[in-house]
């Protein structure tokens, strides 16, 4: 098997279904479109009485949901008036009663950290919505609306460079334990910038979405040792570029079998949309440096097979930043597929089977391709975290037991949904310690499953992944 055992401690897998389009394509919701009941839609917590979608809702969709339910926006309808809004009440209120919509899987209710530019909705908004929609969806007085312009639209709002990965129709890697139904190809781009810089943002534009299930983005000195040390990346690199016929090489990790990597500052999954890493941190990246694209295709659907893709990658950059980040993927289920006999397995026939690992916290840089000696201290910070498992995936929570014996929650994600794979950062960064102990639990449904799950990086297996965004 293809794989550097090195390199996969630090791989982001397969992500399922789609790009997290919540709603059907067409303009207008149809019959089967629009809920006509709420089901077990809660007793309203205040006096939501004559609600009017000016005044009322229009500020709820301005504050949640216009970024990107505009007419340029990734939401596939908009929801920038009333004449817009009022086919979508019941839906809108049938999503926001179940916190499927705005997509925020992680929990802000005050009790684990305080989350920048948050989506999630008061239980009053949820109220709110669901009142105007009870109530036949009023307009009430235009002069009550909001008049000044929309919400910036939820994109990479600069763009500095794009790179498009070749076009390629993705083949099976036929790695029946690991990646049953999946490609994971690397492309590499040699010349990113003509200076040193930093990446500071990102956006990803699949090409053909329904196979595009992750994205990782990497840098690499073409001039340092490969993990085993026997040559330098440059070579193993151009060796195996193109070797086989296709654009590209074969990836099943991260680079590739002994390229070392140097960092990871592009993590995407489905639902992401456009990533703006916080005010004066972003990741280095040399002017020498090259820039390597894992592209994972997930091919478990015939109807997908035979299809090309190409896939553009949008960066921001900028010269200096104060925090320098790290981006460390960590997976205790993924590390004990390469450890030991035999990997740790997610049995069949549980409703809500639970995964626990954990590790220090000088380990976590190891993660993020680093020496923790290279630190300069042990104290460093915890800027936001992307969660992740796959389809069987229910909740994940991670905390901090601290050197004192305090315990701090850092994420909790009480209801997955792998179509919404979104980053989280903080209002203000996590003080992290070498003496601290990372704590991290995945629950997942098996109940239908009639064989244990594996760990691995296919659409089909199980992962308990907490991506940590570092810094000194």
């Amino acid at each position: 098997m293809r794989i550097s055992v090195l390199g996969l401690l630090f791989t982001l897998s397969a992500c399922g279904g789609g790009q997290g389009d919540d709603t059907p394509t067409d303009a207008e919701p149809s019959d089967t479109d629009v809920p006509t009941s709420l089901g077990t839609t809660p007793t309203p917590t205040y006096n939501t009485e004559g609600v009017t979608f000016y005044g009322d809702v229009e500020p709820i969709l301005r504050d949640a949901c216009v970024s990107c339910h505009q007419s340029d926006g990734v939401g596939s309808f908009p929801l920038e008036s009333y004449e817009d809004a009022q086919p979508w009440a019941q839906a809108m209120a049938a999503a926001a009663s179940d916190r499927r919509m705005p997509p925020w899987l992680i929990n802000d209710d005050g009790t684990c950290q305080d989350w920048a530019d948050s989506k999630a909705l008061s239980q009053e908004a949820i109220d709110t919505l669901v009142a105007w929609a009870d109530n036949g969806a009023p307009q009430g007085d235009p002069a009550d609306g909001i008049s000044e312009p929309l919400p910036e639209v939820a994109r990479l709002q600069r763009i500095d460079t794009r790179l498009d990965s070749p076009e390629i129709v993705p083949e099976n890697e036929d790695d029946p334990l690991y990646a049953p139904n999946d490609e994971y190809r690397c492309f590499v781009f040699k010349n990113l910038s003509d200076r040193d810089t930093f990446i500071t943002g990102f956006e990803i534009d699949p090409g053909f979405d329904p196979i595009v299930h992750h994205v990782i983005g990497m840098t690499v000195d073409p001039n340092g040792p490969t993990w085993s040390g026997d040559t330098v990346n440059s070579d193993t690199i151009d060796a195996v570029d193109g070797a086989d016929g296709r654009p590209g090489w074969d990836c099943l990790g991260t680079a590739g079998y002994d390229i070392r990597e140097k960092g990871y500052p592009v993590t995407w999954a489905p639902g992401m949309g456009a990533v703006h890493y916080p005010e004066g941190t972003g990741v280095r990246h040399g002017a020498d440096d090259w820039f390597v694209a894992q592209i994972h295709y997930n091919l478990i659907d015939p109807a997908n097979l035979d299809i090309p893709d190409s896939t553009g990658i949008q960066l921001r950059l900028d010269d200096e930043v104060e925090h320098e980040l790290y981006f460390a993927l960590a997976d205790g289920l993924i590390t004990s597929a390469l450890y030991g006999p035999f990997p740790d397995v997610i049995p069949p026939g549980e409703e809500a089977y639970e995964y626990e690992w954990s590790m220090m916290g000088d380990d976590v840089w190891l993660y993020a391709a680093q020496s923790p000696f290279s630190v300069g201290g042990t104290d460093y910070k915890l800027w936001g975290v992307m969660p992740h498992m796959h389809q069987r995936g229910v909740k994940q929570y991670a905390m901090l037991e601290h050197g004192d014996g305090s315990e701090e929650c850092i994420a909790d994600v009480p209801q997955w949904d792998f179509e919404w794979q979104l980053t989280y950062f903080y209002e203000e960064p996590v003080d992290m310690a070498f003496s601290d102990r990372l704590h991290v639990s995945c629950t997942y449904d098996t109940s239908e499953d009639e064989a244990a799950t594996l760990p691995g990086w296919g659409t089909n297996n199980e992962m308990c992944l907490l991506v940590m965004m570092i810094s000194k």
